[in-house]
């Protein structure tokens, strides 16, 4: 989810960005974060869009494949929505997000 963050940084002052993902989202990545002291801001994160549960930083047909074999089951991978049961609506988080991909989390 998006939200604001702060943590202890740990690390040289300078210039950095975190890429963050989470299960079902597209790996996604914040602006410049400076750190000049031991504490840093983090500011507002993006959230990565939903839809990627094969969990290969792209949302296609085999995310809506996996997610039609099991539609109107509880499994949590597929429930996108979390509401307990795998739906329209979980599809409808692939056909809006049908296509794109996440930022690359390698180095």
């Amino acid at each position: 989810a998006s939200g604001t963050f702060v943590f202890s940084a740990g690390v040289s002052a300078g210039s950095y960005y975190i890429i963050f993902t989470g299960p079902t989202h597209l790996a996604t990545r914040s602006g410049t974060i400076t750190v000049s002291g031991s504490s840093v801001n983090a500011g507002t994160l993006p959230e990565g869009a939903a839809g990627d549960i094969i969990r290969d930083n792209r949302i296609n047909i085999l995310d809506a494949a996996y997610l039609r074999r099991r539609r109107g089951s509880s499994n949590a991978l597929a429930d996108l929505n979390r509401d307990g049961i795998v739906n329209e609506t979980d599809m409808a988080y692939i056909r809006q997000n049908f296509g794109r991909t996440g930022v690359a989390t390698g180095p």
